[in-house]
């Protein structure tokens, strides 16, 4: 197992070199001088602008800022961004709120999506399993910014029930309809897979045997039926939580959430290269991390799996 981890990582560094690289060279690519997006309107000295430009660099070619980029990721050293602020403490700031915000959408989505799914897969055509399918088109349909002006509205205005923005209040209270909004369109997924995998797993030739041998409907559930429904739910929930981090930048934008998705769209206005590449090399890295775990998940819950072993023919 240890091999195959490792080996995973080693794969991992050009997928991470190529998409910061990739990345970095659109920001690059952006019309418009960040230099001027700095002052405004106002007209700095032109001696103050070339001071600017030789701190970060940005008289040198794309490759060569790159190169820098990179020293300064293996040197644990980012620099400051545009403002003057240390680049790690801008990342530090923001990060804790993304993952308070990911974590609490991806609990919405195992106890809706997953115990809908369950329930609507045993009692299909019922009108439970109906009515949640048409819940669960509708949330694939409505876009993720839609939702959310919808439910500020609904929630915030006309019922009063949550508030409608966050900002610096990250407790449960101000993040539960974020999560909800970031939540949507993964717990309908989640719902109409697990759905899928127990009604299918239902009419396995192993689960008619179970239930010959006089096993109770609880325990078939459990034991033949839920468990060999696992394989592909885990493969998209255990990537979905980097998905999530990710997918923040609109919701974050919606109820102005100052987190990495809410950083990254504010730097990507102002062209600063560096923060948006270094954002993105650490949602980078959460897809790989959450991508080996899962794989090392697969040899537990099927047996048959032997993770970086080779069955020898003889």
């Amino acid at each position: 197992m240890g091999r195959y981890i490792a080996l995973r990582i080693l794969q991992a560094i050009p997928v991470v070199l190529g998409t910061t690289l990739l990345i970095y060279f659109l920001v690059f690519a952006m019309p418009g001088d960040p230099i001027a997006a700095m002052f405004g309107d106002k007209q700095p000295p032109a001696g103050v602008v070339q001071q600017i430009r030789d701190n970060y660099h940005l008289n040198d070619p794309f490759i060569v800022q790159y190169f820098y980029f990179l020293k300064g990721v293996f040197t644990l050293d980012l620099g400051n961004a545009f403002n003057g602020r240390p680049i790690a403490e801008l990342i530090g700031a923001a990060l804790p709120v993304t993952a308070v915000l990911a974590g609490l959408a991806f609990v919405f989505e195992i106890l809706i999506g997953v115990t809908c799914g369950i329930v609507a897969g045993i009692k299909r055509r019922s009108i439970f399993d109906n009515t949640v399918l048409i819940i669960s088109l509708v949330l694939i349909s409505i876009p993720t910014f839609v939702m959310g002006y919808v439910l500020q509205f609904v929630l915030g205005v006309q019922l009063k029930i949550l508030p409608t923005t966050v900002g610096s209040n990250v407790d449960l209270l101000h993040m539960l309809m974020p999560a909800l909004v970031l939540a949507g369109v993964s717990i309908a997924y989640i719902f109409r897979l697990t759905r899928g995998e127990m009604a299918q797993t239902l009419l396995a030739d192993h689960v008619r045997t179970a239930r010959a041998k006089g096993l109770t409907a609880k325990q078939v559930t459990l034991r033949h039926v839920f468990r060999n429904s696992l394989m592909p739910l885990v493969t998209y929930v255990g990537t979905d939580l980097a998905a999530l981090m990710g997918g923040a930048l609109v919701t974050e934008t919606v109820f102005n959430i100052h987190g990495i998705g809410y950083l990254m769209y504010t730097n990507i206005h102002k062209g600063d290269g560096t923060v948006v590449v270094s954002v993105v090399a650490i949602l980078v890295l959460a897809y790989v991390v959450s991508n080996i775990i899962v794989d090392c998940l697969y040899a537990l819950l099927d047996p048959r799996i032997r993770v970086g072993k080779k069955v020898s023919s003889g």
